[in-house]
């Protein structure tokens, strides 16, 4: 281990296919949304993370007696454009909380409402991947311009982001996904599940349980 730029550095893991290990957990906690979210392999190889490709709730979301902070972001007039990012090829060390400090060093924590790194909750280390919402698609578009092609650095990793428009667009809709969804049952970990963001003061609460109860998750293993 060496200290360089404030940051420490850990050399990486062979990390390419995590192998047996990684494949034995065959429902990844992504994939564990809601029956009515389907999932797509993306188009560049198999070692992608799927994607949803739309998004229909199983239970219907009750948006009433919300703490302050998701309500006022829950009532907000819906935004144009593509918000919604999803970022593949992130080191697998990274955690939810930690890889969020990077987004916001780099300046967008004004900019993100919402925020999810898949995990394995087995192996403990994030699935590759992740999706921001942000404020304005002006911002996604800086962001994808700033983080296409970049590689992280709090880990040693020859992984470069590569970044594409999310299937589910916009906070309300990725809110209700997420909250109706398996990854939001009492089995998970709160550290394993989604972020709502206060853009106006940077503080961060997972996402509220529904009152009507999410599909309880799989446990976790082969």
């Amino acid at each position: 281990m060496q200290v360089r730029n404030t940051f420490l550095h850990f050399d990486e893991e062979q990390e390419g296919d995590l192998g047996a290990s990684r494949r034995a957990s065959s429902i990844p906690p992504a994939a564990r949304l809601s029956p009515t979210i389907s999932y797509a392999e993306p188009e560049q190889g198999p070692t992608r993370s799927p994607s949803p490709v739309r998004s229909e709730p199983e239970f219907p979301s009750d948006y009433d007696n919300l703490p302050a902070l998701v309500q006022r972001l829950v009532d907000r007039p819906a935004t144009q454009g593509v918000t919604t990012i999803m970022v593949r090829n992130v080191p697998n060390k990274y955690t939810q909380r930690l890889l969020l400090r990077v987004w916001k060093q780099m300046g967008y924590g004004c900019a993100i409402d919402l925020f999810y790194l898949p995990m394995d909750f087995r192996n403990k280390c994030n699935l590759g991947y992740c999706f921001l919402n942000f404020v304005s698609a002006e911002y996604a578009v800086k962001f994808r311009a700033e983080v296409e092609g970049m590689r992280l650095t709090t880990f040693k990793t020859p992984k470069v982001l590569v970044t594409a428009e999310a299937h589910i667009q916009g906070f309300l809709p990725n809110f209700t996904a997420f909250r109706n969804s398996a990854v939001m049952g009492k089995s998970v970990a709160p550290e394993y599940q989604p972020l709502v963001c206060d853009p106006a003061t940077g503080k961060e609460v997972t996402i509220p349980r529904p009152t009507s109860g999410p599909k309880p998750a799989p446990a976790p293993g082969p």
